[in-house]
């Protein structure tokens, strides 16, 4: 019982703690922000200004 209890709760608290925090969070909020930006800012200034100068 101490095994699974020290393994699990004491055994990688820094693995599990920072591992699905850090990877959720830049994973969920860069992805969708970036994707979303990249093809709504790219696609209208291509097709409708080439090149503005």
């Amino acid at each position: 019982m101490g095994e699974t209890t020290a393994v699990a709760h004491g055994g990688d608290p820094q693995d599990r703690a920072a591992s699905p925090r850090p990877r959720c969070l830049p994973k969920t909020a860069l992805p969708p922000q970036d994707r979303a930006a990249s093809l709504l800012f790219s696609p209208p200034p291509t097709p409708h200004t080439p090149h503005p100068v």
